[in-house]
């Protein structure tokens, strides 16, 4: 192994690295290392915005800018920020597109434990969780994502804005890279599953 890992629970890995100083046979073990467990962190870091992009180009082509998905989330009441001091709704970014991101990378830049904490989910692990019966009624399903707003505590629903974007995705998904089956829902941005009567 090139670089230091540290096995989280339930999944993904720490890995204990410089980034700014990474070399090739590094970025390949991190390749792998996601491939394998879904989840990177990095303690210690301070990453410029390019620095941060430029890792990022080891999982996917990366979006460049404001308009394309790089953002900004504080607690602070600025006129910018749409949350606030309330939860972030649980989501998957831009799961209301065409074509969803092939990975996510935050960084963090003032943490407090308990207070500002990012939960994650792993979707091919829930899928695999599933008893055979219920893998075989789901896979057929189609989910509609909506993006709502301008509160992303909010659960979105497919009453909102017919302008605002909205995209139908399987149920079940297959990883492009990996083949792996996961499950393609979220709270904040799944409004129903098409086939099933609304209630």
């Amino acid at each position: 192994m090139v670089i230091s890992i540290n096995e989280h629970e339930p999944f993904g890995v720490g890995i204990d690295i410089d980034l700014q100083t990474r070399t090739p046979a590094d970025d390949d073990a991190m390749r792998s290392l996601f491939r394998h467990h879904h989840l990177l962190t990095f303690r210690g870091q301070n990453l410029t915005l390019d620095a941060q992009i430029d890792l990022m180009r080891l999982f996917g082509t990366p979006l460049l800018s404001a308009i394309d998905g790089v953002g900004y989330i504080t607690n602070e009441q600025v006129a910018e920020n749409v949350l606030g001091n309330s939860a972030l709704a649980f989501h998957s970014d831009l799961s209301f597109s065409p074509k969803p991101f092939d990975a996510i990378s935050l960084h963090a830049v003032q943490v407090e434990n308990g207070r500002s904490s990012t939960l994650f989910i792993d979707a091919t692990a829930s899928y695999d969780r599933l008893p055979e019966s219920l893998k075989r009624e789901i896979d057929g399903y189609q989910t509609l994502q909506v993006f709502g707003g301008p509160n992303l505590a909010w659960r979105n629903g497919d009453d909102i804005d017919p302008a605002l974007p909205r995209y139908v995705h399987p149920r079940v998904m297959t990883h492009p890279r990996t083949a792996e089956k996961l499950l393609f829902a979220n709270y904040n941005q799944t409004a129903r599953i098409m086939e099933l009567e609304e209630i």
